[in-house]
């Protein structure tokens, strides 16, 4: 768990969760994770969540009384009702007593998208408009106050009163080395930009960006046509007519690490629920070039950090590249800010971000590494738009009208601001494809398209365990063990520097951005020997059932963490 506190908005979340969870509602589970996609103080363990709760001593009681309780909601709300919970104050509010003024309730809601983060550098006349992020038409109503009473009951003091946090976690990110500082000019020099700085307030609750840490841009690149940029918004988003307002909060990071915390530095760091699939297909694609290729372990120097991120962005990039008509020649493009805002319709949703785009040709896999090295905190520092700049790149690569000619109408950032399955196949193999089948699939005379080349890492889904898709072989068995995982919406990473087997136990790392981690997460796989009983699907762990679509009746023992559900 991180240093930050953890509010009551999370532990509420936790709560749904896991009561969703544990009565099976998958459907239900899954289209919340869309839409509350977990932030960076997500809680995953029921222990943790029954210690912030102050419940573990009558969840003790009730499992030695014979008496197990079906998910901690249900436990917290017979608590409170007997006036058995920790939680409950003397007096505490009952059925019909007056609610909490709509003023306190305000302060349970999710926090407002961030300002745009290049205002700064921009005034007058030519200042785009910044996406507002309100939700002033879904809010909803608690008639009886009983929701109310629950949050008064849980939290006395007040409804945004944080619950104190472990005191081992994740610090903010200062990169070493960076000789970039804070500026205020109005207009910044080029090749500068400014990296974030340690002790500034954390993802949930960091508000706009401080003055002077807002991303530079590069003043002498000009940006794409305005018929290109409509183009390359409408990969991104399909025929969509406005930017979900997620898009501006969970994409605005780069690729960046913990410095502090060296059992996890070979990680990729989420600040929010969205480029799960992005950053997870780079840390794989790290993990083959520093382990796999270089023989190194999990544990990590700045230098090997560096060197293996440069070397999977570069590869993700140059994999995207087609030949050019013209020059006969092999092209890539590398996707970069700059400081000219391009000319577009009236008709384009301007983001402060997509009209900003501009890039750099490169004619080999050298030329695109030289160009990101020369740009390295543009895409790595914290509050930078590197996710979103990668993405670009690849599209730029594999050609606009090649891509938007692949997606069928189809786009790579869904309405949820996640990413698509399109958006995966295209950084795994280069094309854009829907489908995790190996090939193409003749359904009753329509073709499905899947993977059209052989992917550099593993994926697996959870989808496949519950029958509504087939991984193909390509994905479940790549030349490295290293997978993508795909569970409720939410990608994470499996690597196994050991090797696998079909028949024997063997050890694996599992990694989550989004969750904070502080050690390494790591399982032993044993295929083979589970239960022949059928799986309790809401009590089981997601990576087990996840596991189990390559390993028949796989048994995972979680050897260094709680089980993660």
């Amino acid at each position: 768990m991180p240093e930050d506190e953890v509010s009551a908005s999370e532990v509420c979340e936790a709560l749904v969760r896991e009561y969703l969870k544990r009565h099976g509602c998958s459907d239900a589970a899954s289209a919340f994770e869309r839409e509350k996609p977990r932030g960076p103080n997500a809680i995953s363990s029921r222990n943790v969540l029954l210690k912030y709760l102050q419940l573990s001593t009558a969840a003790k009681e009730r499992k030695e009384a014979g008496k197990p309780f079906g998910s901690i909601l249900e436990l917290l709300a017979e608590t409170n009702a007997k006036g058995k919970s920790g939680l409950a104050p003397t007096g505490a509010p009952t059925r019909g007593t007056q609610r909490r003024p709509s003023a306190a309730k305000a302060e349970v809601n999710p926090p407002a998208a961030h300002e745009d983060p290049w205002a700064n550098l921009r005034g007058g006349a030519g200042q785009i408009q910044s996406v507002n992020a309100t939700d002033a038409g879904n809010s909803s109503s608690d008639e009886d106050g009983v929701v109310t009473e629950m949050l008064d009951a849980a939290f006395p003091k007040s409804s945004s009163q944080p619950l104190p946090a472990p005191a081992k976690g994740w610090a903010n990110n200062e990169r070493a080395g960076s000789q970039s500082t804070a500026r205020n000019s109005a207009q910044p020099s080029a090749e500068s930009f400014v990296v974030h700085r340690a002790g500034e307030p954390d993802a949930d609750t960091r508000g706009p960006e401080p003055a002077g840490s807002m991303p530079l841009r590069i003043a002498s690149l000009e940006p794409l046509p305005a018929s290109q940029l409509v183009k390359l918004r409408q990969t991104l988003f399909g025929q969509q007519a406005f930017v979900h307002p997620e898009w501006k909060q969970a994409w605005h990071q780069g690729f960046f690490k913990c410095d502090d915390v060296n059992d996890v530095n070979f990680g990729l760091h989420q600040e929010k629920g969205g480029p799960c699939g992005v950053l997870a297909a780079v840390n794989a694609e790290m993990v083959q070039s520093a382990c796999i290729e270089r023989g190194k372990s999990l544990n990590w120097d700045s230098m090997t950090f560096r060197s293996a991120l440069l070397e999977a962005l570069s590869r993700s990039i140059w994999r995207c590249a087609k030949r050019s008509s013209s020059s006969g020649g092999t092209r890539a493009f590398v996707a970069l800010p700059c400081a000219k805002s391009a000319t577009v319709p009236a008709t384009f949703p301007r983001d402060g971000i997509l009209e900003h785009i501009g890039c750099i040709e490169a004619t080999s896999k050298d030329d695109v590494l030289k160009a990101l090295e020369n740009h390295f905190d543009i895409y790595t520092s914290r509050y930078s738009w590197g996710v979103c700049l990668l993405l670009c790149s690849c599209v730029l690569s594999r050609g606009i009208d090649h891509v938007l000619s692949a997606l069928s109408g189809n786009c790579l950032v869904d309405k949820y601001a996640t990413c698509s399955m399109d958006m995966m196949n295209l950084l795994s193999c280069g094309e854009p494809s829907p489908y995790v089948h190996d090939g193409n699939l003749d359904v009753g005379g329509m073709t499905l398209c899947g993977v059209q080349a052989k992917p550099v890492w593993g994926m697996l889904s959870l989808f496949e365990y519950y029958k509504s898709i087939e991984v193909g072989n390509s994905y479940k068995r790549p030349d490295h063990p290293i997978w993508v995982i795909n569970a409720e919406g939410h990608f994470t990473m499996l690597v196994c520097l050991g090797g696998i087997s079909e028949e024997a136990p063997f050890d694996a790392v599992w990694w989550d951005g989004l969750n904070r981690q502080d050690t390494q997460c790591k399982v032993r796989i044993s295929p083979g020997i589970g239960t022949d009983e059928e799986i309790n699907d809401s009590l089981a762990p997601p990576l087990l059932l996840v596991l189990q679509t390559r390993w028949e009746k796989a048994k995972v023992d979680w050897l260094t963490t709680d089980p993660v559900l």
